[in-house]
């Protein structure tokens, strides 16, 4: 018996554990093919997976918004990814394993990216080792912890294609914060 948790897709591609979803969806990101367009072998099963993300609606509305698929560099993380192409010829990178994980991100998570993206705005080539530790610190010393902060402090993912954002007054109280530091 296979070890892990099964990926089932709505067209039917079954995979016993999420290992072995990821190293197909790996070879083909990384085969020759740069288009896929519904007349392609895996066209059903990327847009099964697709349909997966967490983000699918707020990225592409609905299936029938999805043109074709392209495998490109991402900008923002230079890697290789698919990217949905829409009928208005609009595109979107998406994570396949994030797709095949099928997890929303938690509160946090969208606090602590909303964070990273404000000092990246602020701080060229900004890095930090120790910054999910700093974000909690910064949480606490405001009397909040990982899961009880306003909501009001980080945008909806409906607000934000990508990833959340701090929200004003969070936002520049955040980057004084840090810079401080």
């Amino acid at each position: 018996m296979a070890r892990g948790n099964p990926v089932q897709l709505d067209n039917g591609k079954e995979f016993s554990t999420q290992k072995d979803a990821i190293a197909f969806f790996k070879d083909l990101l990384h085969s020759e093919i740069s288009k896929i367009t519904n007349d392609r072998k895996n066209y059903s099963d990327i847009m099964a997976l697709y349909k997966r993300h967490p983000e699918f609606e707020i990225k592409s509305s609905n299936e029938e918004n999805v043109q074709y698929f392209i495998v490109k560099d991402s900008g923002e993380y230079n890697t290789k990814c698919f990217h949905a192409v829409h009928q208005d010829g609009s595109q979107t990178d998406w994570s396949y394993i994030t797709a095949i994980k099928n997890k929303v991100k938690s509160k946090f998570q969208c606090f602590s990216d909303g964070a990273r993206h404000s000092l990246e705005a602020e701080i060229e080539h900004f890095r930090d080792g120790d910054f999910i530790n700093k974000c909690r610190t910064f949480l606490k010393q405001r009397g909040f912890s990982e899961k009880n902060f306003p909501e009001d402090w980080v945008s909806k993912f409906a607000n934000s294609q990508y990833r959340a954002m701090l929200l004003e007054p969070t936002k520049s109280d955040f980057i004084a914060w840090y810079k401080e530091l």
